[in-house]
């Protein structure tokens, strides 16, 4: 999907799920669950934030490929990915 936002509705899930977006872009991730999550940059690193509820981060994407993400503390429920395409 063509967006640069992801939502943590109060479901233990990201929506959506898979994006793809330009290298450079931002993506924000919004916390509106009642609990605390993570994004974990999985193929990124590792690199986590935590995400109380209300909560948001924004993280830049520069490298074109497939980029898989999760919350650290249900990665089981919640995953998903971030296409990167060349400018």
């Amino acid at each position: 999907m063509a967006t640069d936002r992801v939502e943590l509705p109060p479901s233990y899930m990201f929506r959506p799920a898979a994006i793809t977006v330009a290298a450079g872009t931002g993506v924000t991730w919004v916390n509106h669950d009642h609990f605390t999550h993570s994004v974990r940059l999985v193929d990124d690193g590792g690199a986590m934030h935590v995400l109380r509820p209300g909560d948001s981060v924004t993280v830049s994407f520069a490298t074109p490929g497939l980029h898989h993400y999760d919350c650290s503390f249900h990665p089981r429920d919640m995953h998903g990915t971030v296409m990167v395409s060349n400018k």
